[in-house]
């Protein structure tokens, strides 16, 4: 895999922490894949 952008306009602050939206690529067969990535909030 290659390639990984952020896109930051769709990165955002949620009630549970943070979500992150990005692509990721491969090569053979050539695909793009769009990723999300939640990381939660530390607990209080």
């Amino acid at each position: 895999m290659y390639g990984p952008y952020q896109i930051p306009q769709y990165s955002r602050a949620t009630d549970h922490g943070v979500q992150i939206y990005s692509t990721m690529s491969t090569w053979n067969p050539y695909q793009v894949m769009l990723m999300t990535l939640n990381i939660p909030a530390p607990l209080q």
